[in-house]
């Protein structure tokens, strides 16, 4: 009886991760399915727990760990087609103050070293020559 109790447990733990990570239901431009697409750039330890804004900068959750999610493409008046089409990131604070200076063509004033996690990839832009956009 205790063997059948633990195999549904697991099978149930291992169900939990499918329902957790499955697309929302509606619009692309809602604040729930930015926070699943933005949040699905990183791990689930990190993007579950991460900060979220949305295309404007602002904060649609607040998280706890540090980490801010982020599409690095301006939103479409309905939403992104996918979440690689927003070229989402999530990022701690010193890869964010580095973004912010390559950002407005400034030196960064970096204290340690940044981490960014882009799961989706990106959708071609230029990062060797600044400010090209893709040309």
């Amino acid at each position: 009886m205790l063997s059948k109790t633990i195999i549904l447990s697991f099978i149930g733990f291992l169900m939990s991760f499918n329902l957790t990570s499955a697309e929302p239901y509606g619009s692309h431009a809602s604040a729930k399915w930015q926070i699943w697409a933005y949040t699905s750039a990183a791990p689930d330890f990190i993007g579950d727990f991460a900060s979220v804004k949305d295309g404007n900068g602002k904060v649609i959750r607040e998280g706890t760990n540090g980490w801010v999610c982020l599409p690095f493409n301006p939103m479409p008046e309905k939403g992104f087609k996918t979440p690689h089409d927003g070229n989402p990131a999530c990022a701690d604070a010193a890869s964010l103050a580095w973004v912010d200076a390559y950002m407005n063509n400034t030196i960064p004033k970096l204290e340690s070293d940044g981490w960014m996690w882009m799961l989706h990839g990106d959708t071609g832009v230029d990062n060797f020559r600044a400010y090209s956009e893709g040309r």
